[in-house]
């Protein structure tokens, strides 16, 4: 949940209107560590489920928990969609375009599909406020900016990406999060509640950076 960012949703429609077009290289820069973070991510979800199931069957011959998770993992999108996406970019390898402009469809409709499920999510699951979310809302807008902020200023960064990344670190968790949560059963309310309260705290987080920064 801390370690993830809704940067590649949010990013364009807050920051460009703020920053300029230069902020596309941010957003593009977050989205890539988090599609190179996913895929480890859903493998070793994918290990965890499957060691659980393991336990509570009474056949213990089946194949070890490590095994049958890389095997899922490997089946699913969300390991090999981003490594083929990032293996292609880096072989500079171009689509045809009529192959590119499906891609071009699909993908500019993700980040929609993505805020519905996960509003479905939220109208199902009741909205905690317990301590636990409460400190992990804040701790997603607040401690990764903050230790962004004193590497910035230990390491006497200038860039127009610093502030940028500022601000991409104050976003909400990632969409993904949620829908983790609803794959695998666990803590689908925590993960839905955390993102609506950091979802309104963009309010405050993305003012607050920017009047810092300026």
């Amino acid at each position: 949940m801390l370690s993830t960012s809704a940067t590649p949703v949010f990013g364009l429609a807050v920051l460009e209107p703020i920053l300029g077009p230069t902020s596309a290289g941010a957003v593009g820069l977050v989205a890539l560590a988090i599609n190179l973070t996913v895929p480890p991510a859903a493998v070793l979800l994918e290990i965890d489920a499957a060691a659980k199931h393991q336990q509570g069957a009474t056949d213990h011959s089946k194949p070890s928990p490590i095994l049958t998770g890389l095997n899922a993992g490997l089946k699913s999108p969300l390991l090999w969609g981003p490594i083929l996406g990032i293996a292609l970019v880096l072989a500079k390898i171009h689509l045809p375009a009529i192959i590119a402009s499906c891609f071009e469809l699909i993908g500019s409709a993700t980040s929609g599909v993505a805020v519905f499920a996960v509003g479905l999510v939220l109208a199902a699951q009741p909205v905690r406020l317990s301590p636990t979310v409460l400190v992990g809302s804040f701790a997603r807008v607040s401690v990764q900016s903050a230790v962004l902020f004193v590497l910035l200023h230990i390491f006497r960064v200038v860039s127009p990406f610093a502030r940028e990344a500022l601000v991409c670190c104050s976003f909400p968790l990632a969409t993904v999060v949620v829908l983790f949560a609803a794959r695998y059963k666990a803590a689908e309310s925590e993960s839905a509640s955390m993102l609506l309260i950091s979802t309104l705290a963009l309010a405050i987080t993305v003012p607050a950076i920017l009047w810092m920064t300026k």
